[in-house]
């Protein structure tokens, strides 16, 4: 059984995962071709925020936040 916080810090991570696959910059995956980079791109156009996390009931809207906020650091 997932819990909400491992379930919202799955999602966080896929986010992170498609982020660095747009671009070898800044900590992106080099070496990556160019229609990966844009399905990436497309399919982040419409991913949650952490913030619309804490509006499903199966998220854990505070450990969005904190895996955030640590992310920003």
């Amino acid at each position: 059984m997932t819990l909400p916080h491992e379930r919202t810090r799955a999602v966080l991570g896929t986010q992170d995962f498609l982020l660095r696959l747009t671009s070898p910059y800044n900590g992106g995956i080099k070496g990556v071709p160019k229609p990966v980079r844009e399905e990436a791109r497309r399919l982040l156009r419409h991913y949650p925020l952490w913030f619309d996390l804490g509006r499903a009931d199966s998220f854990d809207a505070e450990a969005a936040k904190r895996i955030a906020e640590a992310d920003e650091r």
